[in-house]
């Protein structure tokens, strides 16, 4: 009789009662590993019913994949070393059929297929017989040996994880086995795929809900551009609350042995399994969620699920008898960066009715109490205490958020975005309260404000050509709900609402969110000093710019001297956008006046961060900028702001006022000095930079400042600082 012919009578007389299924069914848990040919991942799934082989294989037969319920299944075959390993594990200590027979011709074994149609012979012979064509075997010591009235079934052996043959009566547990061609991809699952502004991976929440391992074996069996999936592996509060804002669900968190936990004591993320055949898992870092009294392990609970909740607490529960959506996470091979830098500063005051209170407060103009700073993936925030209604639920908490309802804060957000393709595009930003955006467009820049409560506002940017370009955004938080996000759409759609622009065609996604077709944030660019200013100031009788350079230079006069992180610095009177300053060296107690001053840096420009800056002076009284090897092209400001030589300055006395001046930087380092002089009456000096090119003051503007070393082309960068050391100034005028 054929063999497909015998198991098709053999699954019917199972069917009718003929032939007992013995055993008490334990309950399945299934796995993915990728022992699958060529490269690809089998589904393998243990049942704890002792039977028979051939009544296994006929259950097996009669069993549809976990995944689809569209597979028939097998016996599993086991292909590898790394395969056996793994299903000696999961197997917890017990023997169990695996599909290999000699059934059909004495001392030829194969590997048995759900149909007979791809059944694979793998040894022939007995003990001293030898493998087909190179296949693996790991028979165990004088196996197998057709002892008795014969053996024609395999086991896997729970102790040693070798193979024995048995006979037609001996009953084990089995493992079941579906090949699985390919993962798949999770953009085609009609779930939506979601950034998490916080980390910068993607998360996807099943509309199914299943037990805990079956969840693990869909998540393991997605991919994100290439990048397998696993159950989300929580590190963030941010990441908990967002979890649980999207319905919560089954996280990889187990203290179950079997991978790598401990009973009520260490628990574990699990991870899917490597080609070593292990089961991987993480530690569970300093970071937990549990909800008050868990883990409380009632009733034997091994799985932690995240709650339905805008808290999203942790929650121990019952894998194999809870049914829960899978939270799937794609890793940081998927991940956007953190490439955003988001600063939120704590005010007394309120700084959200105005976009003059919102700056004062960003730069320490009235009194800051705290200051935080943080790299997100994507500008989408709402305070959780404080909820306001945003155009993406995707969101986090601002940086510095406490448990309270926050009031009286200001953020700013650095990004540099991608774009690929020259036009109009619409940026919208969804705020409560005021806020202000600025766009470099490289030879220009746009800005934005609105002081109002929560509202969105759209604003049409056009880029000459494609490239990467800073976008600032800030908000003031007066009191009440407080929500920011920033997203855009290519295309003219400013001033609309977002639902005429969605249905003029407008497609918005986050910034940052580029699986969803959001425009890429790139790694930020930005420029700085080296090491601190050095600053020397010298008192004698000063007018004008020449006689600041005679007495500067008057290497006979010691003067006084310090390093500063800034140039910021006021004697009396005004002191321009920003507080917190310093006193000029050798300051005194009076008001002082006829002095100059000097400060020396090296400005760095690595190569993603070259292209147009403005840099602006805030003085009181006349200065001379020079950054050497570059010129300055255009300039505005107080009248009587002007470019000699490539050199910015003011030559005259004034009370505190601005002057800008713009300069294109190729990569490298430059010798930066700034000369400054003080007649009489107030004396202030400020430096300040933002990217793109600017006329007037706006909230894009940072003190110019120490940046950290490059990371990496060391000795080559010690090679241009000693270049950038020996370079002159060019004759000033």
């Amino acid at each position: 009789m054929s063999q497909s012919k015998s198991w098709m009578m053999l699954r019917a007389a199972v069917m009718l009662g003929v032939i007992g299924l013995t055993g008490a069914a334990a309950p399945a848990e299934v796995f993915l590993a990728p022992f699958g040919d060529g490269g690809t991942y089998r589904i393998y799934q243990t049942n704890g019913s002792l039977i028979t082989w051939t009544a296994a294989q006929t259950a097996a037969q009669g069993t549809m994949d976990p995944l689809t319920g569209t597979v028939a299944g097998r016996l599993a075959r086991i292909e590898s070393a790394a395969e056996n390993s793994f299903a000696q594990t999961i197997m917890r200590g017990n023997y169990h059929w695996i599909g290999a027979t000699d059934q059909t011709v004495d001392g030829a074994w194969y590997w048995v297929d759900n149909t007979g149609a791809d059944d694979v012979e793998f040894w022939s012979g007995q003990s001293a017989g030898s493998a087909v064509g190179g296949a693996y075997a790991n028979w165990n010591s004088g196996e197998p040996n057709n002892y008795g009235s014969g053996e024609a079934y395999v086991e896997l052996r729970a102790d040693n994880g070798r193979w024995n043959d048995q006979g037609s009566t001996k009953t084990n547990r089995y493992i079941m086995q579906w090949e699985l061609a390919s993962l798949v991809d999770a953009t085609t699952t009609g779930e939506a795929i979601i950034l998490d502004p916080s980390t910068g991976k993607y998360i996807q929440r099943t509309s199914t809900a299943q037990h805990w391992d079956n969840s693990k074996l869909l998540a393991e069996s997605r991919q994100l551009n290439g990048v397998q999936g696993r159950l989300v592996q929580v590190e963030s509060q941010d990441t908990t609350r967002l979890l649980g804002s999207l319905g919560g669900g089954w996280t990889g968190l187990t203290d179950n042995e079997l991978y790598g936990g401990a009973e009520g004591t260490t628990w574990v993320w699990a991870g899917p399994v490597d080609s070593s055949g292990a089961l991987t898992n993480n530690a569970l870092g300093s970071y937990t969620g549990w909800n008050s009294g868990e883990p409380n392990d009632s009733g034997g609970e091994d799985y932690m699920e995240i709650s339905n909740s805008t808290s999203g607490g942790w929650n121990d529960n019952d894998g194999g008898g809870e049914d829960r959506a899978a939270l799937i996470e794609f890793g940081d091979a998927a991940a956007v960066g953190t490439n955003v830098k988001v600063v939120g500063i704590k005010g007394s005051s309120n700084p959200g009715d105005s976009v003059t209170n919102m700056r004062n407060l960003l730069n320490a103009q009235s009194t800051q109490v705290s200051r935080t700073v943080g790299d997100y993936a994507a500008i989408s925030f709402a305070d959780p205490q404080g909820g306001a209604s945003t155009q993406f639920s995707n969101r986090v908490a601002f940086p510095g958020d406490t448990s309270a309802n926050d009031n009286y804060f200001a953020v700013k957000a650095y990004a540099t975005v991608d774009i690929t393709a020259a036009g109009d595009y619409t940026f919208g930003v969804n705020h409560d309260d005021c806020y202000e955006l600025v766009v470099d467009t490289g030879a220009a820049n746009v800005t934005a404000v609105n002081a109002a409560g929560t509202t969105t506002t759209l604003t049409t940017v056009h880029f000459d050509a494609p490239g990467q370009y800073n976008v600032y955004v800030m908000l003031g938080e007066n009191t009440g709900n407080s929500s920011l996000q920033l997203f855009a759409s290519a295309g003219d759609y400013g001033g609309m609402t977002v639902a005429d622009a969605q249905t003029g065609g407008a497609s918005f996604a986050l910034v940052g969110d580029t699986v969803n077709g959001g425009l890429a944030i790139t790694e930020r660019r930005d420029i700085g000093v080296l090491n601190p200013f050095h600053v020397v100031r010298k008192n004698g009788t000063v007018g004008n710019l020449s006689a600041t350079d005679a007495l500067l230079d008057n290497g006979s006069i010691v003067g006084d001297s310090g390093d500063y992180k800034v140039v910021n610095f006021l004697d009396t009177n005004g002191n321009g956008h920003f507080g917190a300053d310093s006193v000029f060296p050798g300051d005194t107690a009076s008001d002082d006046n006829n002095f100059a001053v000097e400060a020396t840096a090296t400005l760095y420009v690595s190569g993603e961060s070259a292209g147009w800056w403005t840099f602006a002076v805030n003085s009181d009284d006349g200065f001379r900028l020079s950054i050497d090897g570059a010129d300055f092209t255009s300039f505005a400001g107080d009248d009587g702001t002007q470019i000699v030589d490539g050199n910015l300055q003011f030559p005259n006395g004034r009370g505190t006022d601005d002057s800008f001046g713009s300069i294109y930087l190729a990569a490298g380092a430059y010798d930066l000095n700034l000369r400054f002089w003080e007649g009489t009456g107030g004396a202030a000096l400020e430096l300040f930079y933002a990217a793109g090119v600017h006329t007037s003051f706006d909230g894009s503007f940072d003190l110019l400042t120490v940046i950290p070393l490059p990371g990496a082309g060391m000795m080559g960068f010690a090679m241009m600082l000693g270049m950038a050391s020996v370079k002159r100034f060019r004759r000033r005028s």
